[in-house]
Parts: structure tokens; C-alpha cells; sequence
């Protein structure tokens, strides 16, 4: 498994995913790592990001798929089905809210508006620092030509003012005459302040499919 930390949830987190791959392309004779090996740190803008391939022709090794942060236990599984679990417990209210952040801070990105992806981060996010995401999104909305795709969104964990969403997203990332497709396994963090709810924290694993 080849593992990077990153410092930004937006294009960088997609373009380093990307370089994962062709990395491990170059390196694929040496050993390999469980799934589940995840390094963390206590920066306050660290993120981990893995790349792996990832085998979904059996049930059992489907299961078995997980990404996680000794911090904050950050995860997931896939059931017999290939799909995550939802959670049962968030009050129906609150799932709304969640899912109507998540689905706005992916159009926001998509649609390059820095003000309205700016809503969508928490005020006082645990895995980066609000005012280097906002500026270098800023920035990357300049040089990016970039699309996100989810799928399968799954509200996969509630708790008090903390909530985990699942999804498989597609990314499709320009610069002039360049282009590369990157299909990610992403955990997004989401924490509430002030009775907002916002991005705190972003987990990646690259995909081959």
C-alpha cells in the first residue's frame, strides 16, 4: 500500500491519489500492507491518503476493506453486499441537514463558487486549517479544470455533533492538454458548530475502478 499525507481536502488530495497510482505501478515488487495500516499524525492539517488496489471479486475480501485514523477512528466496511452500512440512530432531521452539506460541497467545487464551498467547511475544522483550504482552492479553481462525481452516499455514522459519510467519487481532473480519472473511496467528517454542520476532516483511499 502506498501511503502520503496531504495538508488540503480539495484538488490536491485528488492530484496526490493519482500520483499514488503510478507510483505504485513503479514499485510494485516491493511488500505489501494490510488494508486497515493507516499512519496519522496530531498536525492540525494532516490527512492520510491511501492508494490501493482493491479486489472485489469475493464477498469475504470485500468485507475486509477499511480505511481508518488512530484519531479519530475513522473507517470503513463493506457488508456481503459490496455497500457500507448506514446508521440507524441520526434523527431523520439531521440526516437531511448532513447529506444537504455534502451534496452542496460537492457542487459548490464543482461549480468553482470558493464562496459557497466556504459554507461547507466547519468553522473550526480537526484535520486542516480553514484559511489554507480556502486559498488554495481558490487558487486551484484557477489552474483545475475539475469535476466530482459521488456515489453510493451513505450517512455511515452519527454521534451527538459528529457524523461520517461514505462515498464513492469520481474525479476527473484538466490542465490544459492534461488529463487523468481518479476513483476514490472518500470518508468526509462532518462536525457541527453553532448548529451548523461542516467539512472537518477528509479520508481518501484511491481505487482502481
Amino acid at each position: 500500500m502506498f501511503l502520503r499525507k496531504i495538508a488540503l481536502i480539495g484538488v490536491c488530495a485528488l492530484m496526490l491519489a493519482a500520483c499514488g497510482n503510478n507510483d505504485e505501478k513503479a514499485s510494485s515488487n516491493t511488500g505489501s500492507t494490510k488494508d486497515s495500516d493507516y499512519t496519522s499524525q496530531n498536525n492540525a492539517i494532516n490527512h492520510g491518503i491511501s492508494d490501493t488496489k482493491q479486489n472485489t471479486e469475493t464477498n469475504e475480501q470485500a468485507a475486509k476493506s477499511s480505511v481508518s485514523s488512530d484519531d479519530e477512528g475513522v473507517g470503513f466496511e463493506l457488508n456481503s453486499d459490496g455497500k457500507v452500512d448506514e446508521d440507524q440512530t441520526a434523527p431523520a432531521e439531521e440526516k437531511k441537514a448532513i447529506l444537504a452539506v455534502f451534496d452542496e460541497y460537492i457542487a459548490a467545487f464543482n461549480d468553482k463558487d470558493i464562496d459557497r464551498y466556504a459554507k461547507t467547511i466547519a468553522d473550526k475544522p480537526q484535520g486542516f486549517d480553514y484559511k489554507e483550504e480556502i486559498d488554495y482552492t481558490k487558487q486551484a479553481f484557477k489552474d483545475y479544470d475539475v469535476k466530482r462525481t459521488a456515489k453510493n452516499i451513505t450517512l455511515k455514522k452519527y454521534k451527538d455533533n459528529y457524523a461520517e459519510i461514505f462515498a464513492n467519487i469520481k474525479t476527473v481532473v484538466k490542465q490544459d492538454s492534461n488529463s487523468f480519472t481518479q476513483p476514490l473511496n472518500q470518508v468526509t467528517v462532518m462536525t457541527k458548530d453553532n448548529g451548523k454542520w461542516g467539512v472537518s476532516a477528509v479520508y481518501v483511499m484511491g481505487t482502481k475502478k
